[in-house]
């Protein structure tokens, strides 16, 4: 009889309502009655009337097979027999979803689960009764369990997990005594654990993006960008970010010591592959901006319609002076996807815009245009780091030309860049010595975090039903925006406090100071990192430098967004968090682009272990070994490296024990 057929019959069989006359299957009937059938006929030759049935599972979670419990009425055949073939099935108690735990004995089964569930757990329990012990390695292999109980007297050696050992069997030792005491005595032991895989090289992600920063608006708006666009935190942070600066550097500047100020624009970059929905995330995080754009750019085409109409309705001979008095209109268009260095001044210094954006979802189009490909890439570098650093944009072209202009500099200019990329592009841009060395990258903040492409859910109830433009968090993030937007800085403040006048910069940006003691927590942070740049990071000090700007830079663009007029310490705090995350990126980027060698033989290891049952000789594997492990020495250190980091087991002393690879990575 197929497994197919066992599903289908064991599907039709009545569930057992009533008590049957064996004590086990009443027990596991009492536990979960899904788990025990009426069976009323001939399985395989044998009768079992008005018997009970076991339904055991396969490792994929399918019905495969029914331990059959003849009652009283067969007369001597009152053993227990499996329905088909035993092929690696199991009875299972709890959900195969989670942690599985393997246990010899319905009864030990039935006490660890009872314990589990008692703890509060969601335990998942596979078993096989007592007089099944010959098949129970069989199950192990298929079900590949993290945990197995057995008992001092019958060691589980070489299963892949970790192998608990009592001296009572469960079934006795939980009679008295929680499994936390079990666990915790002297005579309980644990062999043959593979332990955590340890990996081979450091990740290009590092700690989870510190999100529990944020306030709770601001997190509640990062979690659901990241659950709308299905993309991981630290990019919907970096949109939250980008949109706060685009409108931050309007209206406030950043403390630093010594009583001086900075732009609050930041420069983000994300690593995304395409189509893991950074197009979408944009979408969602700058929709405020992007409607007010368009409410400006309406009025712009209609106020410069009225004035071509006035202009050209004005007497010839008093349209200069109607002119000086009427300036043209200016696109007030602020977000730029596409863009190359020259356009861009021209729209500050020409066409007297302040604050500018760059964002897009493809960052070839800012490192891979022409002004940063070309021999003219030294300027273009210096007018960016520039545009960053001081908010000022500079141009000195020969004034005898037919088309010569007077105006060479825009100051209080702000630009604000959030762009992503996949990794052949940004790999040699992030790698670029001169993009490094002149300092432009080392002002981005980076994050590659890894996407969840092939771990979307499109299909589920719950987000077919979603829109977002009735989302209520959206909707505070996208009212909050626009109205940041449209007020001036001083309107914002005053909801809070009296400012005074001085407290504005030349062209009316609040210089936000900093909160009593603040400052001083500002400059010890600059102190811990002045002890690093002589260890941890030596090699990285164009970057770390800039560590304290951004922070002060982030801190207040939080700060404003809450309408705070100083910036405290708990800003700062979150700030610091936050760089040091993209900190790390950086330093683990070029680290983790590369496949080692010890990779590459981990790889192949696995790779010729599926094939064999999840084991392979020494002398197997040096045959097709990367070449740099064709020698025996070489091999058998990288060998015993993978072991150290739980990846194998092996003897170093016999080439024909073969070695074992960590179920987990199976």
């Amino acid at each position: 009889m197929t497994n197919s057929i066992n599903k289908a019959f064991i599907d039709a069989l009545p569930i057992l309502i009533d008590r049957h006359q064996d004590e086990t299957v009443n027990k596991i009937a009492t536990t979960d009655n899904r788990l025990c059938r009426v069976v009323d006929g001939d399985i395989n030759g044998r009768r079992a009337e008005s018997s009970a049935g076991v339904v055991m599972y396969d490792s994929a979670g399918n019905l495969a097979n029914l331990l059959v419990y003849p009652s009283d009425t067969q007369g001597n055949e009152k053993r227990p027999f499996l329905m088909s073939s035993y092929q690696g099935e199991a009875i299972v108690l709890g959900d195969l979803a989670g942690e599985t735990i393997a246990v010899l004995g319905i009864d030990n089964a039935l006490s660890l689960y009872d314990s589990m569930i008692a703890d509060r757990k969601n335990p998942c329990i596979l078993t096989l009764p007592d007089n099944m012990e010959s098949c129970f390695n069989i199950m192990l292999q298929a079900f590949k369990p993290s945990k197995v109980y057995s008992t001092h007297d019958k060691p589980i050696k070489d299963f892949g997990g970790d192998c608990i050992l009592t001296i009572a069997p469960l079934s006795i030792a939980l009679q008295s005594d929680s499994l936390a005491v079990v666990l915790a005595d002297d005579d309980t032991k644990v062999i043959n654990g593979w332990g955590e895989v340890l990996p081979l090289v450091p990740s290009i992600s590092n700690k989870a993006f510190p999100i529990h920063r944020l306030s709770p608006q601001l997190r509640d708006v990062v979690e659901r960008l990241a659950y709308y666009a299905q993309v991981p935190i630290s990019w919907a942070v970096n949109s939250v970010l980008g949109v706060l600066s685009v409108i931050g550097q309007r209206a406030v500047n950043a403390p630093m010591q010594y009583g001086q100020f900075k732009p609050t624009s930041l420069f983000l970059l994300t690593q995304a592959k395409s189509g893991a929905g950074k197009t979408t995330l944009q979408e969602f995080a700058y929709l405020a901006i992007k409607n007010y754009t368009e409410q400006q750019d309406t009025k712009f085409i209609k106020d410069r319609l009225n004035w071509e109409n006035t202009y050209l309705a004005t007497d010839p001979k008093d349209r200069g002076q109607w002119q000086s008095e009427n300036p043209k209109p200016i696109n007030p268009q602020m977000l730029l996807s596409d863009t190359t260095i020259e356009p861009l001044l021209d729209r500050y210094i020409l066409d007297d815009m302040r604050n500018l954006a760059i964002i897009s979802s493809e960052a070839g189009k800012l490192f891979g245009g022409y002004s940063l490909k070309a021999d003219t890439q030294d300027n273009a570098l210096s007018h960016l780091t520039t545009l960053y650093d001081g908010g000022r944009a500079e141009r000195l072209r020969s004034q005898r030309g037919k088309y010569a202009e007077f105006k060479t500099m825009a100051c209080g200019v702000r630009l604000s860049i959030e762009v992503s990329g996949q990794q052949v592009i940004l790999q040699s841009i992030i790698e670029n010595e001169k993009m490094n060395g002149q300092g432009l990258l080392p002002r981005f903040l980076l994050t590659c975090e890894d996407d969840i492409l092939g771990n979307r859910k499109w299909n589920d109830p719950e987000r077919m039903n979603l829109v977002a433009s009735d989302d209520e968090v959206f909707q505070g993030f996208w009212t909050r925006c626009l109205y940041l937007l449209e007020n001036p800085m001083d309107k914002v403040l005053h909801e809070f406090t009296q400012v005074p006048q001085s407290a504005y910069d030349n062209v009316g940006r609040y210089n936000m100071p900093f909160a009593k003691g603040a400052l001083q927590t500002f400059a010890n942070f600059q102190q811990s990192l002045e002890v690093l740049y002589k260890t941890d990071l030596k090699e990285w000090t164009a970057y770390a430098s800039r560590m304290p700007e951004n922070a002060s830079r982030i801190a207040t663009l939080l700060a404003y967004y809450d309408g705070k007029h100083e910036l405290t310490q708990d800003y700062l705090d979150t700030a610091f968090e936050f760089v040091w995350f993209y900190m790390r990126e950086r330093m683990n980027y070029g680290q983790a682009q590369e496949i080692s060698d010890l990779q590459k033989l981990l790889d192949k290891i696995i790779q010729l272990a599926k094939a064999k049952g999840g084991s392979i000789t020494k002398r197997e594997l040096q045959q097709k070994a990367p070449m740099p492990y064709r020698k025996s020495v070489a091999l058998l250190n990288a060998l015993d490296e993978l072991a150290q980091k739980n990846c194998i087991k092996f003897d170093e002393s016999d080439n024909k024990i073969p070695i074992v690879v960590n179920p987990s990575l199976l």
